[in-house]
């Protein structure tokens, strides 16, 4: 096909295709250059709204002046098909790159989201609400060694009446794409925002994170419920573990969407904390976690497999952010003593000639409980053959015999002279460690009796 179109621009080949109409690679005959020309479906540009949504699409984009939104270059009518032009663009839609790839990198994705944030940033400033964000609607541009993200079709975007003078979304008319529509957008609520938009950045992100949509249905209307009413599942039920992500996509897909970020920028400024594995609990609800999903960690975060936490909720895991947890010393004073208790019991033992058996036995197991480790790896006390009877202790050696009754009776570290008392703790759903629990614990979860071990440091149940 090489028809002109409106004298100007000279179609070559149809590079896609949509709902509203179809792609087109055109020369731009007096400049010598080359276009995308979008032509509206004639059966669609033949009814009212159809023909306005075009136009608004055309005044939308045309009127934001972003990097990451595709520009657009002219507009009209040909004949009765209405036609948008706008820049070429030479690369892929991040769907056809999920599509091949499966799922990408955190660190990409942040790279990603940061540009699709500033674009929407632009967006909403203006009062327009794009309502129909998708990867097909996510463009990525190869620019040398860098990745540029354009944002496509504001078809459906919302816009403000005195300034496009369109026509605005009848309540109960549902616009978008299903798999990532907000609740409200779903009910088709007049009363929809730019909250709409961030919904769709976060199951966007939860995909690209995942490779699999995070609302999905064999049906429309199953799908619609899994939106709208049943319980979300988070991120880590498809094997996906990242600290702090399954809180992020929470907040972020809150159903109230009161409770969701305020802005573009604020909702990747946390994604890029949680990948970057700074996550504050400040900006993070609590979420249940799954209980046995493999762990996955991906390459780059600095995490290791933990095991899986059954019946927990999060919010104490989201505290312990709050908090960071330092090595106790105690472990190593406790070594310390031992090893120096136990480094005097061996320098009496080198001055013996012989060993001793006059010691009573209940001295002995005394003197092991005090020091068991290092007195019996430096020097353990060699014990008397059964056919030698012991002999009688010499008068010479009682000083050392002092000597040794002495260290014995050196009192040892408070941990180890007496067996730890018992306190509450709860477990750590990242590091599978116990945790004492001191005071009220953050969210009401149990907690349970348990003792720390005075050598290790380390706390177990009773």
């Amino acid at each position: 096909m090489h028809s002109v179109l409106a004298g100007r621009y000279r179609l070559e080949r149809q590079l896609g295709k949509g709902g509203m109409g179809s792609v087109w690679l055109a020369e731009h005959l007096a400049l010598r250059s080359w276009v995308a020309v979008k032509l509206m479906d004639p059966a669609i540009a033949a009814t009212p709204e159809g023909a306005e949504r075009f136009r608004r699409e055309a005044m939308a984009a045309a009127s934001l002046r972003s990097a990451h939104v595709v520009q657009v270059l002219d507009y009209g009518v040909h004949e009765t098909t209405p036609y948008l032009v706008m820049e070429l663009l030479n690369g892929e839609s991040l769907a056809g790159c999920l599509e091949r790839e499966k799922r990408l990198a955190p660190e990409r994705t942040v790279t990603i989201m940061t540009q699709v944030a500033r674009a929407l940033g632009r967006a909403h400033a203006a009062g327009i609400v794009h309502r129909d964000l998708k990867p097909d609607n996510v463009f990525l541009v190869r620019e040398d060694d860098q990745e540029l993200v354009k944002i496509l079709d504001f078809g459906i975007a919302k816009t403000p009446a005195s300034t496009f003078g369109g026509m605005e979304t009848k309540t109960g008319v549902t616009m978008g794409t299903p798999y990532y529509m907000s609740p409200e957008q779903v009910e088709g609520k007049k009363a929809v925002d730019l909250r709409t938009d961030l919904w769709a950045m976060a199951v966007i992100t939860c995909e690209c994170m995942t490779g699999v949509r995070p609302f999905d249905g064999s049906t429309y209307g199953e799908l619609l419920l899994n939106i709208c009413a049943r319980p979300i599942a988070p991120p880590s039920a498809q094997g996906f573990m990242l600290r702090g992500f399954d809180e992020w996509f929470a907040k972020a897909t809150s159903r109230d969407a009161e409770q969701r970020f305020g802005s573009a920028q604020e909702l990747v400024n946390a994604l890029r904390d949680v990948v970057a594995g700074h996550a504050t609990a400040a900006a993070l609800p609590s979420a249940v976690v799954p209980s046995g999903q493999p762990a996955y960690f991906p390459s780059g975060t600095g995490q290791s497999a933990a095991p899986s936490v059954s019946s927990m909720n999060t919010s104490q895991a989201v505290e312990e952010l709050r908090i960071p947890t330092k090595a106790s010393p105690l472990p190593w004073i406790l070594l310390g003593a031992v090893l120096l208790v136990g480094g005097i019991g061996a320098v009496s033992v080198l001055l013996r000639n012989k060993p001793t058996t006059t010691e009573p036995a209940a001295e002995r197991s005394a003197a092991v409980i005090a020091s068991p480790p290092a007195s019996q790896e430096v020097a353990p006390l060699p014990a008397p053959e059964p056919s030698t009877p012991a002999p009688p202790a010499s008068p010479t050696k009682a000083p050392v015999t002092a000597k040794t009754q002495t260290v014995r009776e050196t009192p040892a570290p408070p941990m180890a002279a007496k067996p730890p008392t018992a306190q509450r703790c709860y477990n750590d759903p990242f590091s599978g460690q116990l945790r004492p629990a001191s005071g009220v614990v953050p969210g009401g979860a149990s907690t349970f009796g348990c003792k720390q071990d005075p050598f290790t440091g380390k706390y177990k149940r009773l």
